[in-house]
C-alpha cells in the first residue's frame, strides 16, 4: 500500500531558544550584542559576527528547496537535517492534511494468480501440502491466503491436470516475491513476463 499526503506548511522564524544555541560568539551573536563588547557592527569588519539571519533576509527559494527536502526527513530533528545549510527557518504549522490510499500496480506475484484466473485454472494455496488454506479460481482470495504466512505455495491446475507451482514470500521486494517455481505453465507465464519487461 502507498499513501499521498498533501498538506499546508507554514514557515517561521527559528523561537529564541533556538537562537541561542546558535549564538555562541563564533558562528553567530545574538543582535543586540552586535557593536558592544568588542564585536564590531560592520559588516566588512575583520572580526564582524553576523547574527542568526531572520526569515525575511533569506532567499525564499533556498528556504524553500532546504525545507522542502527536509520533509523526506521527518524522523530526524529539525537541526539536525538543515544542519551545515543556509537557512535559518523552522517548520512551524502543519495543516489541512489529507491522507489518500494509493493503488499500487499488482507484483509479479499477484499477477501470476490474475492470469491463473484468467485462464479458469483452480489454485491452491498452502504452507504443507497437506494442508491446503485455499482453493478455488479467485486471484484475490488466493493473494490475501498468501498474505496470511511469511511463505506460501500456490499450485496451479486445470480439472485434474498439475501445471506448476510458485513458491511465494510475500514480505520481500515486489519483484522478489516469487523465489522459485516449476512446471510448463508457471514457466511459461515468466517467460513472457521477461519478453514484456524487455
Amino acid at each position: 500500500m502507498r499513501l499521498k499526503i498533501t498538506m499546508e506548511i507554514e514557515i517561521g522564524d527559528m523561537t529564541d531558544e533556538q537562537r541561542e544555541e546558535l549564538e555562541d560568539g563564533i558562528s553567530f551573536v545574538s543582535r543586540d550584542k552586535i557593536g558592544t563588547d568588542g564585536l564590531p557592527a560592520d559588516e566588512n569588519a575583520e572580526d564582524y559576527v553576523p547574527p542568526v539571519p531572520t526569515l525575511a533576509e533569506q532567499n525564499p527559494e533556498e528556504v524553500i528547496g532546504t525545507i522542502t527536502e527536509a520533509m523526506s526527513f521527518l524522523i530526524e530533528w529539525q537541526e539536525d537535517v538543515w544542519a551545515g545549510s543556509d537557512v535559518y527557518a523552522r517548520i512551524s504549522k502543519i495543516s489541512n492534511v489529507n491522507v489518500e490510499e494509493v493503488d499500487e500496480p499488482p507484483c509479479v506475484a499477484q499477477r501470476l494468480l490474475q492470469t491463473a484466473e484468467a485462464e479458469g485454472l483452480t489454485m491452491r494455496v498452502y504452507a504443507f501440502p497437506d494442508e491446503v488454506d485455499y482453493e478455488g479460481t479467485s486471484a484475490r482470495d488466493a493473494w490475501e491466503h498468501v498474505l496470511a504466512c511469511e511463505e506460501m505455495h500456490v499450485s496451479f491446475h486445470r480439472e485434474n491436470a498439475d501445471l506448476g507451482r510458485a513458491f511465494i514470500l510475500p514480505d520481500l521486494d515486489p519483484d522478489e516475491r516469487v523465489s522459485d517455481y516449476a512446471g510448463a505453465w508457471v514457466q511459461n507465464f515468466f517467460e513472457k513476463q521477461g519478453n514484456a519487461d524487455g
